[in-house]
């Protein structure tokens, strides 16, 4: 990879993890209504979609 390549992944993480985007609000919502414990599947499952993008990302940029 690139250092370009490298510094838009890494501008790109940092503004989707700091918005208040649509799995902001849902943690948001999951923790308080139900509380930390019951929503860390909720979390979990947030983060590994999260991983699963960025590798998806990262392997499809290969191809081209």
């Amino acid at each position: 990879m690139t250092p370009a390549l490298i510094s838009a992944f890494l501008t790109y993480t940092l503004i989707t993890a700091l918005t208040p985007g649509p799995n902001n609000i849902l943690a948001l919502s999951s923790v308080t209504s139900h509380g930390l414990r019951r929503s860390l599947r909720v979390l979990a499952g947030m983060s590994i979609g999260f991983i699963i993008t960025m590798l998806i990302f990262n392997f499809s940029e290969k191809f081209y």
